[in-house]
């Protein structure tokens, strides 16, 4: 997916491990807080930063 968005090859890596750790953590706080509305509000944020592809 991510090479398909135009990223080398040598990047990819990298930045899937950066987008699992940045849904990990969206996980874990919206566990915290036991609400599901939170990991999407945080998804969508993430997208609007440009940290995660569309």
């Amino acid at each position: 997916m991510l090479m398909a968005s135009g990223f080398k090859e040598n990047e990819c890596d990298p930045r899937a491990r950066a987008i699992f750790a940045a849904i990990a953590g969206a996980q874990m706080v919206a566990r915290s807080r036991a609400d599901v509305a939170t990991f999407d509000s945080i998804v969508v944020d993430f997208k609007a930063a440009g940290l995660l592809p569309s």
